[in-house]
């Protein structure tokens, strides 16, 4: 049963405090080691908008629109940071080993992490380790809301993607067409089978859509043996009749290595492309 709480309040600046100390306390759910643990707990939620903490990141208790359901049926929601998310508030783990080729496949979680950063806007913070991802990223329209967003690492030297496929149909990164305002930061990309899948970062756009795909940013990002390390499409129409702007995009203190092919401009009318120090 809920425990009713029947409480006046005045205006007064104690009762105010008081009352904020209560609701924090009512709100707070319990904490985690793990959120593996987390999500194994067979702990009811108490209330809509209960927060729940686990390794350190927050989660929030909702009717709709969870993350995750707990063992205990806890609806759970991932909650920003100071920060931003983190790709491990998900469930990543980012403990591949490439010299065994051993780790966790972590691309079921890395696409939740894509669809809370695309809808809030913000960065999705990869910390200081090497993930394993076995399909396509879609950066796709659906539940996009035109905010700049990305995934930051914490150099291209140290934070890696590994791309575990060997589909030769199959890019890394797939962004949607009306998709803008990606940023990707102190990353490297590596096809872990050197040359096996289409490429690294595949942007198409035309005519047709809601407007141009632009004001992409990739800084201190190594792109390394693939058979493409970016393509921007436009479209494919006799005469051009649809190709569109790709605009103001920045590759700044970035590199492709061991790529067969480095950069890719087909059908497209690009303006302010910037390569610095590329």
């Amino acid at each position: 049963m809920p425990i009713e709480h029947n409480i006046a309040v005045t205006s007064e600046p104690g009762d105010v405090d008081a009352m904020r100390s209560l609701l924090d306390g009512l709100l707070r759910g319990p904490k985690f080691d793990t959120v593996a643990d987390m999500l194994a707990s067979e702990r009811p939620a108490l209330a809509v908008g209960e927060i729940w903490e686990a390794a350190g990141f927050r989660y929030r208790v909702v009717e709709s629109g969870e993350w995750k359901t707990t063992a205990g049926g806890a609806k759970l929601k991932v909650l920003p940071g100071s920060d931003g998310f983190s790709v491990l508030a998900f469930g990543a783990k980012g403990d591949y080993d490439y010299t065994s080729g051993v780790g966790t496949d972590d691309t079921s979680a890395i696409r939740s992490a894509i669809k809370a950063v695309m809808e809030a806007g913000g960065k999705l913070n990869f910390h200081n380790r090497q993930y394993r991802f076995t399909d396509t990223l879609n950066l796709s329209d659906a539940g996009y809301n035109n905010r700049s967003f990305g995934f930051f690492g914490d150099s291209g030297n140290y934070t890696r993607l590994w791309f575990d496929n060997i589909d030769p149909t199959k890019w890394a990164i797939a962004l949607g067409e009306d998709v803008n305002y990606f940023k990707l930061v102190g990353i490297e990309l590596m096809d872990r089978m050197p040359w096996a899948s289409a490429g690294a970062m595949y942007f198409k756009d035309t005519r047709s859509s809601a407007g141009p795909s632009w004001k992409h940013l990739f800084n201190d990002v190594r792109i390394t043996n693939w058979r493409v390390g970016a393509r921007f499409d436009g479209g494919t129409l006799a005469g051009g009749a649809d190709d569109t702007h790709l605009s103001e995009v920045m590759f700044l203190h970035s590199k492709c290595r061991n790529c067969k092919t480095g950069l890719i401009y087909a059908n497209t009318q690009s303006v302010n492309h910037q390569l610095i120090g590329m």
